[in-house]
């Protein structure tokens, strides 16, 4: 049996066949040869392409034609369709729920993120203009893998409910918990936990007037402004950390000017008011491995620590190899609501005290000089007065409540656990009482509940819209508050001012007051407070002090200034001479020379010129310059 005859042209199985991408540019010139009347023959041996390549570029001339109307570029040899913008501002906000739903340890499926992608799909199509066409949104497992690439999401169940409370595997982990403490000879003091929280830092009842204007009113609602805290400290409760806000400015107006490092907290910046895991490694090594080192050599003890986390997405994993003397444990994902110490009461009187806190200021301005309405407070309150209060209010966390927060996780560092603290009840009837004192008459215990409680609630479709329409009216908004601000300086006449007006008050205390002992006292605290003031003060006028020749007028007022010549006396001694310099007092002789303005040459008239020469005092041989 012949054979058969291998041809120049033939492909054999051996050989491996190529595929071949043409570039934009390519596709471009086929069509154009095509339009101009050649034939496809001939345009396929001219340009060496297949006849069936050549008919999908023509079965494909409108996309081409319009892609080579955009900004492709005319080497690329993949053309994607331009995805849809009603799908990008769908998915960039389906990413913001996911990441708050993730905060509040909300476990996510399949199932409820395409529910959640279909209803914001949705939404966003009734503001679209009238007869605009929309293909079909099915949020289909293909978009869903698709989109989980490209969000890089973690922890998402694939049916349809998340994972319940392991009530086991929290059981497991406390008895891991203790066996590794006792091995590696953790104290109480040793031993932290930290977690993160959501405030929305300007936010009333819900039932107040206030809520119910803002709510009627179009735009963005300022009570939907979110920033993220990161709050904790250590199982005996003498050592609270200093809060971590993470803001979505860096430099918001009511903060211009002001340093950073100066704020009662750690102020960080974050697009999406998000503690990612670059801001959370920032602050661990930055802030929480120096804060434990000092607060150990501080109290005599061994200089380690072990930290337990959640498995939030923000949590590096590598933290342990940040640190030789920090241990990082992770609490099961399944169990951390139960166990999580911070989670035990403390963020939520943490909350109650900032409510508190924030009444109590209206009523000081209601009750003072000004006598400022709830409104006209509320106008004023700002992202200042939220930090300010955030850290007071962090402040009056009792140890005992710290402590308390353990008896779940770990109840041997609680010996006198006596139940639940009251401080938070009195708080919320203190709330009530302020509420009643600004107008608030028909305000309910549950309001207050409701309050403190709605930190942690969902987004709506319609709060995730609202806060990304001020988000990016923010970014593209000239003079935006993360331009730089010049810094708050603190001159002498202010503390001038600050001092007279302290004298004035404790002259009032003096005179006025029936009871000597009680104003002398303040006054003396009024002055030991003010002490640090009176330092920078002389510290100011040490440095204000004028040099030899500080005060001495170089030329007249309104004339101008038209050449200042350094030169060298000669030594009548034949001593070596220096060279001149412009260095005060170092130079010999300076010469400065001015002119009158009102006096114009080119109208003829004389020019007038005055000569100054200055010799500075010549010490060592008693001789005075010229």
């Amino acid at each position: 049996m012949t054979s058969k005859r291998v041809t120049k042209g033939t492909v054999t199985s051996a050989e491996k066949k190529h595929r071949k991408s043409l570039s934009l540019a390519v596709k471009l010139d086929v069509l154009k040869c095509l339009d101009s009347g050649e034939r496809q023959i001939d345009v396929c041996k001219a340009f060496g392409l297949a006849g069936s390549t050549v008919r999908t570029i023509i079965r494909n001339a409108a996309k081409i034609r319009e892609f080579g109307k955009t900004t492709t570029p005319l080497t690329a040899a993949k053309l994607s369709r331009a995805r849809p913008p009603i799908m990008v501002d769908m998915e960039r906000l389906l990413s913001i729920w996911i990441e708050e739903q993730t905060r509040r340890r909300i476990p996510l499926s399949f199932l409820s993120i395409q529910a959640k992608a279909r209803s914001l799909h949705e939404r966003l199509q009734r503001d679209l203009p009238k007869g605009s066409t929309v293909d079909e949104f099915k949020a289909s497992q293909g978009w869903f893998d698709r989109f989980n690439r490209r969000a890089q999401l973690h922890n998402v169940a694939g049916g349809g409910e998340g994972a319940d409370l392991n009530a086991e595997g929290a059981a497991a982990f406390k008895r891991t918990l203790a066996r590794l403490i006792a091995e590696e000879g953790y104290g109480p003091r040793q031993v932290f936990n930290v977690d993160e929280t959501g405030l929305y830092w300007k936010r009333m009842p819900r039932r107040t007037y206030i809520s119910v204007k803002e709510k009627m009113t179009p735009g963005f609602k300022v009570s939907k402004d979110r920033l993220t805290l990161l709050v904790g400290g250590n199982a005996a409760g003498d050592f609270k950390l200093k809060p971590l806000v993470v803001y979505h400015s860096e430099n918001p107006v009511a903060l211009r000017g002001f340093s950073k490092s100066f704020l009662p907290v750690l102020w960080k910046a974050s697009r999406k008011a998000r503690i990612t895991r670059v801001v959370f490694e920032n602050w661990f090594t930055s802030y929480f491995c120096p804060a434990v080192k000092m607060y150990c050599a501080k109290n005599n003890l061994a200089h380690k620590a072990l930290l337990l986390l959640d498995s939030s997405p923000g949590r590096p994993t590598t933290l342990d190899d940040l640190s030789q003397d920090v241990k990082v444990v992770f609490l099961p994902p399944d169990a951390a609501s139960v166990l999580q110490p911070m989670d035990q009461g403390v963020i939520a009187d943490f909350k109650a005290r900032y409510t508190h806190q924030t009444f109590e200021q209206a009523v000081r301005a209601a009750d003072g000089e000004k006598a400022l309405s709830l409104t006209e407070f509320w106008k004023d309150y700002n992202i200042r007065h939220a930090v300010e209060n955030i850290a007071s209010s962090w402040e009056e966390i009792t140890s005992r409540a710290m402590n308390g927060a353990w008896q779940r996780l770990w109840s041997d560092c609680v010996p006198e656990f006596e139940g639940c603290d009251r401080t938070p009840q009195a708080v919320r009837e203190n709330i009530l009482a302020l509420g009643k004192r600004l107008g608030m008459g028909d305000l309910e215990p549950s309001d207050i509940d409701e309050l403190i409680e709605s930190h942690q609630e969902e987004l709506s479709d319609e709060d995730l819209l609202s806060m990304d329409q001020q988000r990016a009216l923010e970014e593209g908004r000239p003079n935006h508050g993360d331009e730089e601000a010049p810094a708050r300086t603190l001159t002498m006449a202010h503390l001038g001012r600050a001092f007279e007006l302290l004298e004035e008050a404790c002259s009032i205390f003096s005179e006025n007051d029936p009871n000597v002992d009680r104003s002398a006292a303040v006054i003396r605290a009024l002055h030991s407070a003010a002490n640090c003031y009176k330092e920078l003060q002389a510290e100011k006028k040490k440095a204000k002090r004028p040099g030899k020749f500080d005060s001495l007028p170089l030329r007249a007022p309104g004339s101008r200034l038209l050449a200042t010549t350094f030169a060298t006396i000669p030594s009548t001694s034949g001593a070596a001479v220096r060279p001149a310099s412009r260095d005060e007092g170092s130079f010999d002789c300076m010469t400065i020379k001015a002119e009158d303005p009102n006096k114009d040459s080119d109208d003829g008239g004389e020019q007038l010129t005055v000569v100054l020469t200055i010799a500075p005092m010549l010490g060592g041989n008693g001789r005075e310059g010229n």
